[in-house]
Protein backbone atom coordinates (compact mmCIF):
# COMPACT_ATOMS: atom_id res chain seq x y z
CA UNK A 1 0.00 0.00 0.00
CA UNK A 2 2.71 2.42 -1.03
CA UNK A 3 1.26 5.92 -1.37
CA UNK A 4 0.09 6.84 -4.86
CA UNK A 5 -1.44 10.31 -4.31
CA UNK A 6 -2.28 10.88 -7.99
CA UNK A 7 -4.01 7.52 -8.43
CA UNK A 8 -7.77 8.09 -8.07
CA UNK A 9 -8.59 4.43 -7.51
CA UNK A 10 -5.84 3.93 -4.92
CA UNK A 11 -6.79 7.08 -3.02
CA UNK A 12 -10.54 6.37 -3.08
CA UNK A 13 -10.11 2.73 -2.07
CA UNK A 14 -7.63 3.58 0.69
CA UNK A 15 -9.93 6.25 2.17
CA UNK A 16 -12.95 3.96 1.96
CA UNK A 17 -11.15 1.21 3.86
CA UNK A 18 -9.98 3.67 6.51
CA UNK A 19 -13.60 4.85 6.92
CA UNK A 20 -14.59 1.22 7.64
CA UNK A 21 -11.96 0.86 10.36
CA UNK A 22 -9.42 -1.00 8.22
CA UNK A 23 -5.86 0.15 8.93
CA UNK A 24 -2.89 0.17 6.57
CA UNK A 25 -1.48 -2.71 8.65
CA UNK A 26 -4.70 -4.68 8.07
CA UNK A 27 -4.44 -4.04 4.33
CA UNK A 28 -1.00 -5.64 4.30
CA UNK A 29 -1.87 -8.48 6.68
CA UNK A 30 -4.91 -9.59 4.67
CA UNK A 31 -3.34 -8.81 1.26
CA UNK A 32 -6.25 -6.52 0.33
CA UNK A 33 -6.19 -5.20 -3.22
CA UNK A 34 -8.31 -3.25 -5.68
CA UNK A 35 -9.08 -3.15 -9.40
CA UNK A 36 -8.90 -0.06 -11.61
CA UNK A 37 -10.01 -1.83 -14.80
CA UNK A 38 -11.76 -4.92 -16.07
CA UNK A 39 -14.74 -6.81 -14.65
CA UNK A 40 -13.96 -5.80 -11.07
CA UNK A 41 -13.17 -2.14 -11.77
CA UNK A 42 -13.84 -0.01 -8.71
CA UNK A 43 -13.90 -3.06 -6.45
CA UNK A 44 -11.87 -3.93 -3.36
CA UNK A 45 -10.55 -7.49 -3.51
CA UNK A 46 -10.51 -9.48 -0.26
CA UNK A 47 -8.50 -12.66 -1.01
CA UNK A 48 -8.75 -15.89 0.95
CA UNK A 49 -5.73 -18.15 1.40
CA UNK A 50 -5.40 -21.65 2.80
CA UNK A 51 -2.82 -22.60 5.42
CA UNK A 52 -0.15 -22.97 2.70
CA UNK A 53 -0.77 -19.50 1.29
CA UNK A 54 -2.66 -20.73 -1.77
CA UNK A 55 -5.47 -18.51 -3.02
CA UNK A 56 -8.76 -20.38 -2.58
CA UNK A 57 -11.42 -17.68 -2.94
CA UNK A 58 -12.03 -13.95 -2.92
CA UNK A 59 -14.85 -11.51 -2.33
CA UNK A 60 -15.37 -7.96 -3.53
CA UNK A 61 -16.93 -4.71 -2.42
CA UNK A 62 -17.36 -1.48 -4.37
CA UNK A 63 -15.50 1.53 -3.01
CA UNK A 64 -17.11 4.01 -5.44
CA UNK A 65 -19.79 6.13 -3.78
CA UNK A 66 -22.28 6.17 -6.67
CA UNK A 67 -21.80 2.59 -7.83
CA UNK A 68 -25.05 0.69 -8.45
CA UNK A 69 -23.24 -2.64 -8.02
CA UNK A 70 -21.97 -3.24 -4.50
CA UNK A 71 -20.67 -6.81 -4.90
CA UNK A 72 -19.46 -9.08 -7.68
CA UNK A 73 -18.42 -12.38 -6.17
CA UNK A 74 -16.63 -15.06 -8.18
CA UNK A 75 -18.46 -18.23 -9.29
CA UNK A 76 -16.16 -20.50 -7.31
CA UNK A 77 -16.82 -23.21 -4.76
CA UNK A 78 -17.20 -21.85 -1.22
CA UNK A 79 -16.31 -25.13 0.45
CA UNK A 80 -13.29 -23.48 2.03
CA UNK A 81 -12.10 -22.13 5.38
CA UNK A 82 -12.42 -18.38 5.71
CA UNK A 83 -9.09 -16.66 6.39
CA UNK A 84 -7.47 -20.02 7.09
CA UNK A 85 -3.98 -18.53 6.71
CA UNK A 86 -4.62 -16.16 9.63
CA UNK A 87 -6.35 -18.63 11.96
CA UNK A 88 -4.86 -19.96 15.19
CA UNK A 89 -6.77 -23.18 15.78
CA UNK A 90 -5.61 -23.43 19.38
CA UNK A 91 -7.61 -20.28 20.21
CA UNK A 92 -11.39 -19.67 20.10
CA UNK A 93 -12.72 -19.13 16.58
CA UNK A 94 -14.85 -16.03 15.96
CA UNK A 95 -17.40 -16.82 13.22
CA UNK A 96 -18.62 -13.84 11.18
CA UNK A 97 -20.33 -13.39 7.83
CA UNK A 98 -17.96 -11.33 5.68
CA UNK A 99 -14.27 -10.69 5.11
CA UNK A 100 -14.73 -7.10 6.31
CA UNK A 101 -16.34 -8.39 9.52
CA UNK A 102 -13.39 -10.73 10.10
CA UNK A 103 -10.90 -7.91 9.54
CA UNK A 104 -12.85 -5.81 12.05
CA UNK A 105 -12.50 -8.59 14.64
CA UNK A 106 -8.77 -8.85 13.76
CA UNK A 107 -7.95 -11.75 16.11
CA UNK A 108 -9.09 -15.16 14.79
CA UNK A 109 -12.04 -13.86 12.82
CA UNK A 110 -13.27 -16.49 10.36
CA UNK A 111 -15.67 -15.33 7.60
CA UNK A 112 -18.31 -17.76 6.36
CA UNK A 113 -18.85 -15.67 3.22
CA UNK A 114 -22.53 -15.91 4.00
CA UNK A 115 -24.30 -17.72 6.80
CA UNK A 116 -23.68 -21.39 6.01
CA UNK A 117 -20.95 -23.66 7.37
CA UNK A 118 -18.71 -25.40 4.84
CA UNK A 119 -17.95 -29.09 5.31
CA UNK A 120 -14.25 -28.21 5.08
CA UNK A 121 -14.54 -25.86 8.06
CA UNK A 122 -16.47 -28.43 10.10
CA UNK A 123 -13.85 -31.08 9.45
CA UNK A 124 -11.00 -28.72 10.31
CA UNK A 125 -12.61 -27.86 13.66
CA UNK A 126 -12.51 -31.52 14.68
CA UNK A 127 -9.06 -32.18 13.25
CA UNK A 128 -7.61 -29.23 15.16
CA UNK A 129 -9.57 -29.92 18.35
CA UNK A 130 -11.33 -26.55 18.48
CA UNK A 131 -12.86 -26.10 21.92
CA UNK A 132 -14.68 -22.76 21.67
CA UNK A 133 -16.57 -20.94 18.94
CA UNK A 134 -18.08 -17.47 19.17
CA UNK A 135 -21.12 -17.00 16.93
CA UNK A 136 -21.14 -13.41 15.60
CA UNK A 137 -23.59 -13.55 12.70
CA UNK A 138 -25.95 -10.67 11.93
CA UNK A 139 -29.34 -10.57 13.75
CA UNK A 140 -31.28 -11.62 10.62
CA UNK A 141 -29.18 -14.81 10.49
CA UNK A 142 -30.43 -15.96 13.90
CA UNK A 143 -31.92 -19.18 12.49
CA UNK A 144 -28.54 -20.19 11.05
CA UNK A 145 -26.75 -19.14 14.24
CA UNK A 146 -29.06 -21.43 16.20
CA UNK A 147 -28.57 -24.32 13.77
CA UNK A 148 -24.79 -23.97 13.84
CA UNK A 149 -24.77 -23.69 17.64
CA UNK A 150 -26.74 -26.92 17.98
CA UNK A 151 -24.36 -28.68 15.59
CA UNK A 152 -21.20 -27.64 17.42
CA UNK A 153 -22.59 -28.25 20.90
CA UNK A 154 -23.78 -31.71 19.90
CA UNK A 155 -20.19 -32.39 18.84
CA UNK A 156 -18.61 -31.28 22.10
CA UNK A 157 -17.59 -27.72 21.17
CA UNK A 158 -18.53 -24.86 23.51
CA UNK A 159 -20.48 -22.10 21.77
CA UNK A 160 -20.83 -18.48 22.83
CA UNK A 161 -23.65 -16.54 21.18
CA UNK A 162 -22.69 -12.91 20.59
CA UNK A 163 -25.87 -10.85 20.32
CA UNK A 164 -25.47 -8.22 17.61
CA UNK A 165 -27.93 -5.29 17.99
CA UNK A 166 -30.69 -4.97 15.40
CA UNK A 167 -29.73 -3.11 12.21
CA UNK A 168 -26.03 -3.53 13.03
CA UNK A 169 -23.25 -5.84 11.92
CA UNK A 170 -19.74 -6.56 13.16
CA UNK A 171 -18.11 -3.89 11.00
CA UNK A 172 -20.58 -1.14 11.88
CA UNK A 173 -20.07 -1.88 15.59
CA UNK A 174 -16.30 -1.65 15.18
CA UNK A 175 -13.34 -3.48 16.70
CA UNK A 176 -13.68 -2.33 20.31
CA UNK A 177 -17.47 -2.61 20.20
CA UNK A 178 -17.54 -6.19 18.97
CA UNK A 179 -14.92 -7.28 21.50
CA UNK A 180 -16.98 -5.72 24.29
CA UNK A 181 -19.88 -7.92 23.13
CA UNK A 182 -17.62 -10.97 22.84
CA UNK A 183 -16.27 -10.53 26.36
CA UNK A 184 -19.82 -10.16 27.72
CA UNK A 185 -21.21 -13.22 25.93
CA UNK A 186 -21.88 -16.40 27.88
CA UNK A 187 -21.48 -20.04 26.99
CA UNK A 188 -24.70 -21.50 25.65
CA UNK A 189 -26.41 -24.29 27.55
CA UNK A 190 -28.97 -26.81 26.33
CA UNK A 191 -31.62 -24.77 28.16
CA UNK A 192 -30.54 -21.68 26.20
CA UNK A 193 -30.92 -23.60 22.95
CA UNK A 194 -34.38 -24.77 23.97
CA UNK A 195 -35.46 -21.21 24.76
CA UNK A 196 -34.04 -19.97 21.44
CA UNK A 197 -35.92 -22.69 19.56
CA UNK A 198 -39.18 -21.71 21.27
CA UNK A 199 -38.63 -18.05 20.36
CA UNK A 200 -37.85 -19.03 16.79
CA UNK A 201 -41.09 -21.03 16.55
CA UNK A 202 -43.14 -18.16 17.96
CA UNK A 203 -41.53 -15.47 15.79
Amino acid sequence: WKAEPKNFFWRTCFNYLLSRGVTAKDMLKYHIGYCSSGMYKGMIIFPNFDSYGKLTYFTTRSFLRNSSVKFINPPYNRNIIGFELQLNWSQPIILVESALDAITVKRNGCPLYGTSLSSTFKQACFEHGVEQIYMCLDPEAFTNSLKHSIYFMNNGIDVYYVKIPENEDVNSIGHSGIWNLIYRSKKLTQNDLFEFQIKEMIA
